[in-house]
C-alpha cells in the first residue's frame, strides 16, 4: 500500500495552521524537535501522534491518512474515545475498519499496543484463537501498562455484578498469562462459567473456588470445585468506562 506522504503532511499542517509548536507538541505527545521535523523535513508523525491528531481535530483516521472517506470519525471509533478521555489519555478505541487502514503505518517500537475487543462466547472458549468476525474493535494501550511477554484481550462487560467498581458497558482488559488461581486470591478475575464469562473476586476455599461479586445485594457468589479444570481465564488488569 503506497503512502501519500505529502497528502498526510498537508492535512496535518492545515489542522495545526497558526498554532505555536509548543501546543502542537503537547497535542501530539512529542518533543518540540519532533514537531520541527514534521514541518521542516517532511517527516510523518508516528502512529501514536496520528491518533492524537485525529482526536484533537475530531476527524477520522481514514480521512487523515488517505484524504478519502468520511471526515467525521465513526460513532464507535475515535469519537467514543474522545468523549471519555482527554487528548493525553492512555487509551484509544478504534473500529476494525480503522485498524486495517492503520496497520501499514504501525511501526515497531511504538508506544501504543493494539488489543482486540472480542465477544464473550469466544472469550469463554479460547481467547488466544480468534477470527476477524469475532472482533468488536480494538483498544490502543500505552506500553507502560503492558507486561512484557504477556498477552491481553479486552471484553465489554455485561451486567453489574461488580458495581460500582466495574459497570455494565465498561471495557476490561484481561491478562491471559495470569491465570493461576493460587496467585490470584482476592483479585478480580475473568472465569469461564456456563457458556459465558464471570467477572468476580476470586476466593480460595478449602475445596472450592468461590467467585464473589462486589454487588452482593443483587448477585450471588459462584462456587466451583477445585478438582475441576482451572476455570480462570486471566486477571482483570484494567478497566475503562463512564460512570452514569
Amino acid at each position: 500500500m503506497a503512502i501519500d506522504r505529502s497528502g498526510i503532511l498537508n492535512r496535518v499542517k492545515n489542522i495545526f495552521k497558526g498554532l505555536p509548536q509548543t501546543k502542537i507538541a503537547k497535542v501530539c505527545g512529542v518533543t518540540h524537535q519532533a514537531v520541527n521535523r514534521y514541518f521542516r523535513k517532511d517527516i510523518l508523525p508516528n502512529y501514536d501522534a496520528m491518533l492524537r491528531i485525529a482526536k484533537y481535530a475530531n476527524v477520522s483516521m481514514e480521512w487523515l491518512l488517505t484524504g478519502k472517506g468520511p471526515k467525521e470519525p465513526p460513532a464507535t471509533g475515535v469519537r467514543e474515545a474522545k468523549a471519555l478521555y482527554e487528548v493525553d489519555a492512555t487509551i484509544n478505541i478504534i473500529t476494525p475498519e480503522e485498524y486495517k487502514k492503520l496497520l501499514p503505518h504501525i511501526r515497531s517500537g511504538r508506544t501504543f499496543f493494539i488489543i482486540p475487543i472480542i465477544s464473550e462466547p469466544i472469550f469463554a472458549g479460547d481467547p488466544l484463537v480468534i477470527n476477524a468476525k469475532d472482533i468488536e474493535g480494538f483498544v490502543g494501550i500505552h506500553k507502560t501498562w503492558i507486561k512484557r511477554g504477556h498477552t491481553y484481550r479486552c471484553l465489554r462487560v455485561r451486567g453489574n455484578c461488580m458495581h460500582p467498581i466495574i459497570n455494565d458497558g465498561f471495557i476490561v482488559a484481561i491478562d491471559l498469562n495470569e491465570n493461576d488461581p493460587l496467585k490470584l486470591e482476592r483479585q478480580i478475575v475473568a472465569a469461564r462459567y456456563k457458556d459465558g464469562v464471570a467477572l468476580r473476586y476470586l476466593i480460595l476455599a478449602e475445596k472450592d473456588y468461590v467467585l464473589s461479586p462486589h454487588n452482593i445485594t443483587r448477585y450471588k457468589s459462584i462456587v466451583m470445585p477445585r478438582t475441576a479444570p482451572n476455570p480462570i481465564i486471566g486477571k482483570v488488569a484494567w478497566w475503562w468506562g463512564k460512570q452514569k
